[in-house]
């Protein structure tokens, strides 16, 4: 896995099974409609139970009401 740098912004996102295999299809994580914050340049994923880890982190490629990401790894 690529690391990134210090100062490159990571926003981390719990998701559930559902939400991460959507996010992973469709390389798209939408972002409730309350965070009124700007848009990171990565989003890493945080896996709930039973896994309890960040386990993929994909470069945000075009922020819209949705953010797209280049890829998943």
């Amino acid at each position: 896995m690529k690391s990134m740098e210090n100062d490159e912004e990571v926003l981390v996102v719990p998701v559930d099974d559902y939400s991460f295999s959507k996010a992973k299809s469709e390389l798209i994580y939408a972002f409730p409609k309350s965070y009124n914050r700007h848009v990171p340049e990565y989003i890493a994923f945080y896996r709930k139970r039973p896994i309890s880890a960040i386990t993929h982190y994909g470069k945000v490629k075009k922020p819209w009401r949705k953010i797209r990401v280049a890829n998943i790894d």
